[in-house]
């Protein structure tokens, strides 16, 4: 038997020609019977209801101020709260979508169970660790 080789060492991640260290769990490279990849999209519904609603409120405030009540009134200051409110919705909305970070992760399986190697907003990151798996795989 050869002697165990270090393919890729990170922080909570070893990869050796015989074993893979995921935080404080050891597997054994001969139990891995399958290694994927997987890519995680966060959902945009949030952001795109909160750029709705801050869309929908402004306007309502805006036509509750344009009327003859709201500029005599107390309904002006109220009208122009709201205003300020549904700015804020609508701002944090685009800032939840342009801001969106795609996830990158490596699964593996063995015939008990199934770990998530790494998940990284890097694909270069998991691509490195998934090249560094499927060669301690090819090497067994």
């Amino acid at each position: 038997m050869s002697p165990e080789t270090t393919l890729l060492a990170e922080p909570g991640l070893l990869i050796t020609t015989s074993r893979l260290v995921v935080g404080d769990q050891t597997y054994p490279i001969v139990d891995i019977t399958n290694v994927a990849t997987f890519s995680e999209t966060p959902d945009q519904a949030a952001s795109t209801a909160m750029v709705v609603v801050g869309i929908v409120v402004n306007l309502s405030a805006l036509v509750a101020m344009k009327t003859d009540v709201a500029k005599e009134g107390p309904l002006y200051a109220v009208a122009l709260v709201v205003a300020m409110l549904g700015s804020i919705a609508f701002m944090v909305g685009l800032y939840r979508a342009r801001n969106r970070v795609v996830l990158y992760g490596v699964v593996v399986a063995t015939p008990s169970v199934q770990v998530r190697a790494i998940v990284t907003p890097q694909l270069a990151r998991m691509q490195r660790v998934l090249g560094a798996l499927n060669h301690a795989v090819a090497l067994r």
